[in-house]
């Protein structure tokens, strides 16, 4: 119902004909919302449950900044009552004396609590809520033991990102920080069952079919589950290496970081076209969306490298586009603006990939500025050499440029202070301000902004902002 097309008949899924599904919807949260905007109401174990709820909701239909903000308030209220603590205090509960196992599991909370907040805030370029991992030790109630077992790996994972992230992006101890985190990744799939790593296969139904969805809903949420968990790794595991991946220039040393990049873009993308396929395209899956939108460009750009023969290429090309198709395939099912501009910035990057292709390739990225990348031919395989300056990547200009820049990465002169989003009228502001006197517009606006009609989240910005960091420091910044 949260993503259903706009043209669907609600008598489909047994709604009056006047009854639209997204009208129903509306109407369910704005009940809940009204519940949870009084703290009185909420005060205790179902309050933060249904906190918990609305957060899953939020970002099932792609809004992760309120999700993100939903889920701080939820920890906030989950301090107050103690939940926090080695021992909690009793926690006022709505269940009733002859009915206790009603009562939520405050631990189980507070575990979910992290697991969500950290994930949304390494994505989104933001800080965690907690450094504690004390939650860790709680067994959730699943039958599924290795799904438990990569959520709180990823949780203890995303939060590791994160202080990475706040190192030097050059410093030897980022990347020792990194091969360390990288080690716990490999600790962690080592402890799942091979088999589990097979892409989850969706059962297929029509929405009418509802005999299926009744008789089947326990198979469907167990691969989908699945498949949340292992795009959440691959993703995590993009994240980890991304601040090398265009900085293969060292003699080869972050060739390693560069290959597991595209290496976990693959399994992403190929989990993406897994879960749209078919039915699947009504379920909203915006987290899965999001990853193949970082995925997508991850990979073309990994091919900005060396070491990709023709075969290789060709497989990644093929893959790409066959995302782009599906995206393409979104927007007109739905007219789905998130699929739109996904499909448009892949289509924007893939020159990259193309053979011989040397056409210049420019991205406007709010809250950031333009990046251009000018691809060259990649040298023919066997020659021995590699020059890593055959590629340029040209980033906003930094706030300060004393200067002169090597050659190998330019930055773009050129202030960019607006982003239009595609089908769109309004112009919004970014946040980067008048570069030239150096001023920095209030980054509260991140918060501010209208959230709706911000496409991608973020998303991209704190992709290329790691990206940026990362190339300004080669170039001696």
């Amino acid at each position: 119902m949260q993503n259903l097309p706009h043209d669907f008949d609600p008598t489909r899924i047994q709604l009056p004909v006047h009854q639209q599904a997204c009208e129903l919807v509306g109407q369910w949260v704005a009940a809940a919302t009204t519940v949870t905007s009084d703290d009185e109401m909420i005060g205790c174990g179902e309050g933060i449950e249904i906190l918990i709820l609305l957060s899953m909701f939020q970002a099932e239909g792609g809004q992760l900044r309120r999700a993100w903000m939903t889920t701080r308030r939820a920890l906030d209220l989950a301090r107050v009552l103690g939940i926090d603590r080695p021992t909690p205090p009793p926690v006022p509960s709505c269940a009733t004396a002859k009915d206790p196992k009603a009562t939520p599991s405050m631990s189980i909370l507070w575990y979910r609590l992290n697991c969500s907040d950290r994930y949304h805030s390494v994505i989104l370029g933001l800080t965690p809520a907690s450094y504690k991992d004390n939650f860790l030790h709680v067994t959730p109630i699943s039958s599924d033991k290795s799904f438990d077992m990569l959520n709180k790996a990823h949780a203890a994972i995303s939060r590791k990102i994160a202080d990475r992230n706040d190192l030097p992006p050059r410093s030897d101890e980022a990347y020792s920080a990194t091969q360390s985190i990288e080690r716990e990744f490999e600790q962690a799939m080592s402890e799942i069952e091979r088999s589990w790593w097979d892409i989850p296969v969706i059962p297929k139904a029509t929405l009418s079919d509802l005999t299926f969805w009744r008789r089947s809903t326990s198979q469907l949420m167990s691969a989908r589950s699945a498949m949340y968990t292992q795009v959440r790794h691959y993703t995590l595991l993009i994240l980890l290496h991304l601040p090398y991946l265009l900085r293969d220039k060292d003699g080869g040393k972050h060739s390693h970081n560069r290959l597991a990049c595209m290496s976990a873009s693959r399994a992403v993308l190929e989990r993406f076209l897994a879960f749209r396929k078919g039915n699947i395209l009504t379920i909203a899956g915006r987290p899965i969306d999001y990853s193949a939108l970082i995925a997508g460009m991850t990979l073309l750009l990994g091919h900005l490298g060396p070491g990709t023969g023709h075969d290789m290429r060709q497989a990644d090309r093929d893959l790409v586009e066959g995302v782009l198709i599906t995206f393409r395939e979104l927007a007109e099912y739905k007219r789905d603006r998130l699929a739109t501009e996904s499909g448009e910035t892949l289509s924007q990057l893939l020159p990259i990939i193309m053979n011989n292709s040397q056409e210049p390739v420019s991205l406007t990225v709010p809250f950031l500025g333009t990046v251009s990348i000018n691809p060259r031919p990649a040298p023919a395989t066997g020659t021995g050499t590699y020059d890593a300056g055959h590629n340029c990547v040209v980033f906003p200009h930094p706030m300060s440029l004393q200067h002169p820049l090597l050659s190998d990465f330019d930055l773009d002169p050129r202030p960019v202070l607006s982003f239009e989003a595609a089908g769109m009228n309004q112009v919004h502001p970014s946040g980067m301000g008048n570069v030239v006197d150096g001023n920095m517009e209030d980054r509260s606006s991140y918060l501010t902004s209208n959230l709706e009609d911000w496409v991608f989240q973020g998303i991209d910005t704190t992709y290329w902002s790691t990206l940026n960091e990362s190339m300004n420091v080669m170039a001696g910044k």
